[in-house]
């Protein structure tokens, strides 16, 4: 999956040919400009899936399309396990923007809607998850970017979803310890550089 698209519709060929890892990325946009998207009207602002820095005059995909999704017959028809076929769970890393320089975990009125919205859409990801037929795979979320352990405000929300880990903490390599969260980053995610 494009790091800049985050477009939904790539999705089954990337299914078809046994993808079992993707990336989004929610991108927070403010109240005024969401107003081209699905989910426009929410005072908070809303999350669409954009690597690079969203334009309120363009369309992207949204965080609660990609609930829908992921949760829908469509999706997993490519990803349920089926008699000849083992465990097919889905991992989506989710690597939200968080694009103000003030700290996220502070009481700024962008990271408290941030924040807010994140809250919402990872009870809507708990709720559905509860709520899938039997039979479904398993589709996990995995906190990167803005959200991960590291920041105190999100080291101990939506457990049990684990973290990519980057470099930092530097001691979550050597721990897993749980009052750190350094149990959270389980997903090496570093830069391979060519040899």
């Amino acid at each position: 999956i494009t790091a800049g698209g985050d477009d939904l519709r790539e999705w089954p060929q990337a299914l078809q040919k046994g993808a079992r890892l993707l990336k989004v990325d929610p991108h927070y946009m403010q109240e005024a400009d969401c107003v081209n998207q699905t989910n426009a009207g929410d005072s908070r602002g809303c999350f669409v899936l954009m690597h690079n820095t969203p334009t309120s005059k363009q369309r992207y995909n949204t965080t609660d399309e990609l609930l829908k999704y992921l949760f829908s017959p469509e999706i997993q028809k490519y990803v349920t396990p089926t008699p000849t076929t083992a465990d097919r769970k889905l991992y989506i890393a989710t690597c939200f923007k968080f694009p103000f320089t003030t700290d996220i975990c502070g009481s700024s009125k962008e990271a408290e809607n941030f924040r807010s919205l994140a809250d919402d859409f990872f009870a809507k990801y708990f709720e559905m998850q509860k709520a899938a037929p039997s039979g479904y795979a398993s589709v996990e979320l995995v906190l990167d970017g803005s959200i991960n352990p590291a920041k105190s405000c999100f080291a101990q929300k939506y457990r049990p979803l684990v973290s990519t880990w980057i470099s930092s903490p530097w001691d979550a390599a050597f721990s897993n310890t749980t009052d750190n969260a350094y149990d959270r980053f389980q997903v090496l995610n570093v830069e391979v550089v060519p040899l």
